[in-house]
Order: C-alpha cells, then structure tokens, then sequence
C-alpha cells in the first residue's frame, strides 16, 4: 500500500509532549494569556462592553459574538495541521496604532472608539502572536469580534427621521390626511411620535450581524457576500419603515384600541422575524456552500502550501514569550500615557461663572420661558435674561464642563437643545447662519425649538480652549487636541434664544444677539477657568 503524499505534510500528533513542545497548544495559550492581560490593564472598558450588553436590548447578541468567532475557527480547525505559529513583528505596528486610537477615544470621551480600540486589539495580538498565514486563513472570524462592539446609537437621530419621513409619506399615498411637526404627527384618530425604539436600530444591528454570518457560511464568491451582506442592511430599513405605517394604520383603523401600547412592539419583531426568515430564504437560492468538500475546505486553501516550520520547540516558547509581553507592552503604554497626560494638566480652577458687561444699550430683563437646552452633567452654567437695545426679551444659557469625564462632556449623544428624551421641547427646524462679530465672520447654529408655552429661535455655538465653532465635531476634536497636549480641555454651549413669532423673525434676533455677546463671553469663560489668550 502506497503512503498519501498529501499526508506527509501534515504535522504529527503530539499528544505525548510537554506542553511547551506541542506548537498549537502553547501558541494558544500565550495568545490567551496575552488577551487577558489587555482585558486587565483596559478593564473599565471591558466592562463598560459588558455593561452594555447586559443593560440593553440592541446589544444583547455581543454575548454571542465571541462564542460563535471561536466555533467558527474550531469549524477550520484542519488548516493547523499544515503551518505552525510563528510570530509576526509587523503586527507590533497596528497593535500600536490601534492603541493609540483606543488614547484618542479615551481623551475625546468617546467610548465608542475605544471598545472599538480594545476589541480590534485582539485579532491583532492573535495575528502576532499566532502568524500571519493562519490570521488570513482566519480572518473572517477574527474580524467578526468587531460585531462584539456596541456601535451604532449615532444612526438613531437619522433613523428617526427617515422613518417619519416614510411612515408620513405612505399615510399622504393611502389618503390620509397627517400634520408633522419634527417626529409627531396628527391624524384625524389621534396624535403618534416616532420615539427611539421607532427608529430600527434593533432590527438593523441584528439583521446586519446575521447578515455577516450567513454570508459567510453560504457562499464562498465575495461579490455574493457583498450582495447578501447589503441586502441585510437595506431590508430591515425598509422593512422597519413599512412596520412603523402598518402600526399606524393598525392603530387608525382600530380606533386607536390596537397597536398602541406594547402590542405594537410585539408586532414588530414578529414582522422583524418575518422579513429575516423571507432574506435567507431567498439568499439560499444562491448558496455556495452545498459543493464544498467540508466545512473547512475554504481555510485549507487558504494554508495550501503555506506549511511553515516554527524552529525548535524551545526557541518557538522564548519566541512567543518574548512576543507576548511586547504586545503588552505596546498596548499598556497608552493607558500610562493617558493618566500622565491628566495628571499634568490637573483640574481646573473655575471661577465664578458670571457676564458682567453687556451690550451698550442692553439691560437685564424679566424670566419669559422656563426652557433651558437639554445639555446635563455640566459643572457650572449661567441662566440670565436681558432686553437688548430695542427692548426684545432675550434669554442665555451657558453651560460649562471645566473637566471633560465619559460621565461630565460637553458632546456626547445625550447632550441636546431638546434632550433625547425630548423633555425640553420638540425641535422643530435646525439649520446655520453666518453671524459678524468683532473677530469676523462666525458660523452659529440656528433652531427653532416648541415648548409647551411657546416657541423659541436659539442660536448656539460650542467653546472649547477659547474657540467658538458650530460643529460638535470640531469641538470634540479641539478638546482632543488639548488632551493630547496636557492643556486643559474645558469646553461650554452657548446660547442665546428669543420668542419666535409666527413670521420667524426670532431667528434674526437670536443671530445678532448672540454675535453682539461673544467677545464678552469668551473673556468670562477664559477667566473663569483661567485661559490666558494673546
């Protein structure tokens, strides 16, 4: 009988060996000591991924997220029978630029980059750690962690506002008669509002990570992939739309005695399970997997005639030892950095938060609203009212955070004119406007805001280490800037708002009001956490 070529390549058992002499095994298990190193030196982080999926419901899958990368990989076990581990040092480069990328979330207070960060260091340990020839052969699974990471609250706003605007479009198309106003709408059989759990977020997350999974197990051509992988993410969009004017429909037609309450919850992840068991169905038409000669014929190919001879038992244990601590090294630099970096610029000595010069002609004036931006956790703010020279009621709000915390940040998601939960208004129009100051020309934000009482035009900018900007990007990336330097990072909303009649005209006065007090409240806002500016 003839031996098998194709079997003398293949390593031999090594079941009867010290464990520093079986490859695999002690590969494995520098990588598992490594990863959980970098859990323990990022452990707030790790916890904060956990927390999140432990507390809400849009995020529960990241429990399974793991479970199944690691199924995935013992699935493609076979492809280990043909190389062995061999530590790459160009993984020490990413390993280090995705750290520092965890340093600027941590500075932004951004957590979102940095579970990102944390999580995108472990394909990356496992890459140095175990070589690149079975890091492409596992690449799939690697990069199916990221799936772990709870991303994607940004999309609710837009997702809210694409559903309003479909759920309104196809009521006008079946006759009904709707008045909008921002995410509230009115028919004839009672009053509706697109809240967060409107918005599809569930649906699309889940439908997109099912979405990666079923693609990769039922094809093997990229281009079907792509196509499978679009289709989730487009499907549940539309489909979320058709739900929220089916729930509306449902509610008119009844009388508003059905679907009004938690039923309509109910219906909609029965219609979510629906349009996903209607997605597979028809992607297996064109499924790939049925030829292949086992479940892992795709890693095998991936190793073919890539078998790579790892030295010496011994050698290959100082190899991968020696690795190990430099991923930890690479990693827990960042983390040094950043407490050192908040050390040395120490908190920030904040005055008392005042505007003691006004405009010429400008006097203080009587409370007229009650409403205040939505912006909370801030250290110190400034409630005051005036009339300009004119006599028009104006109202300001100056909210400061002196020491920008994950707990305490001028931007962040929750941080509002109107508050996510809309508990200080609705927002009715946003927009810019380009102001004139004594610096030249600025750009403000411009709203237009419906409080129970009235509405109001409110013209805003941000101030972070002594500069004004409209963009809440702009202002994260100056107080990164400052974080990054050891400066303080101390940023404050400011906002000044006005009635708003029916005309519009509040928006102009708002405008030339907020521009009028700038130069004022820039010198208040330096001294008060003591900025000193040339």
């Amino acid at each position: 009988m003839s031996a098998d070529p194709s079997q003398t390549a293949e390593a031999a058992p090594a079941t009867g060996l010290p464990l520093y002499a079986r490859p695999w095994p002690m590969a494995f298990a520098a990588i598992a000591l490594a990863v959980i190193a970098e859990l323990l030196v990022f452990e707030k982080t790790a916890a904060g991924i956990v927390a999140i999926w432990w507390r809400s419901e849009t995020y529960t899958h990241g429990f399974l997220v793991i479970p199944i990368a690691i199924w995935l990989m013992w699935r493609d076990r076979q492809v280990l029978q043909r190389i062995a581990p061999r530590p790459d040092p160009w993984a020490l480069l990413p390993l280090a630029l995705v750290g520092f990328g965890w340093l600027l979330g941590e500075f932004a207070s951004v957590n979102t980059v940095k579970q990102l960060a944390l999580v995108g260091m472990l394909p990356v340990t496992f890459w140095l750690l175990a070589g690149r020839v079975l890091a492409r052969a596992w690449i799939f699974p690697l990069a199916f962690t990221l799936l772990s990471v709870p991303v994607g609250d940004f999309m609710v706003p837009t997702l809210m506002s694409h559903t309003a605007d479909a759920t309104v479009w196809l009521l006008q198309r079946t006759g009904i008669p709707v008045y909008r106003e921002g995410l509230d709408f009115m028919l004839p059989s009672g009053h509706w509002s697109v809240a967060e759990a409107c918005s599809g977020i569930r649906y699309l997350i889940a439908s997109f990570t099912l979405g990666c999974l079923g693609a990769y197990l039922m094809y093997r051509g990229l281009w079907r992939r792509l196509a499978f992988v679009s289709a989730s993410i487009l499907l549940p969009i539309i489909a979320n739309w058709l739900r929220a004017y089916m729930i509306v429909m449902i509610g008119h037609l009844s009388g508003m005695t059905l679907a009004v309450g938690v039923d309509h919850i109910i219906y909609g992840w029965l219609f979510f399970g629906l349009v996903m068991l209607l997605l597979f169905w028809i992607g297996g038409f064109w499924r790939e997997d049925g030829d292949a000669a086992s479940p892992s014929a795709e890693g095998r190919a991936t190793a073919r005639g890539s078998r790579l001879d790892g030295g010496p038992p011994r050698r290959q244990a100082v190899a991968l030892g020696l690795f190990a601590l430099l991923s930890l090294a690479v990693t827990a630099m960042w983390p040094v950095y950043g407490a050192w970096s908040t050390g040395a610029t120490g908190p920030a000595a904040v005055g008392g938060l005042r505007l003691a010069a006004l405009p010429a002609g400008w006097q203080r004036g009587e409370p007229f609203t009650g409403w205040t931006p939505g912006f909370q956790h801030y250290t110190h703010s400034l409630q005051s009212f005036f009339l300009d020279a004119r006599g028009r009621p104006l109202g300001l709000s100056v909210m400061l955070y002196a020491d920008q915390t994950p707990e305490s940040e001028l931007i962040s998601w929750g941080n509002t004119l109107v508050g996510q939960k809309r508990d200080h208004g609705r927002l009715l129009a946003h927009g810019g406007a380009t102001v004139s100051t004594a610096g030249g020309p600025a750009r403000v934000n411009l709203a237009r805001v419906s409080t129970d009482r009235d509405e109001l035009a409110v013209a805003y900018v941000y101030w972070v280490d002594g500069r004004y900007t409209s963009s809440r990007l702009t202002a994260k990336l100056l107080a990164l800037r400052s974080r990054l330097l050891a400066q303080s990072d101390a940023g404050a909303l400011v906002a000044v708002y006005a009635p708003d009649p029916p005309d519009g005209s509040g928006g102009r006065v708002a405008e030339d009001a907020l521009a009028a007090m700038l130069p004022a409240l820039s010198r208040e806002l330096d001294a008060a956490i003591g900025l000193k500016h040339e």
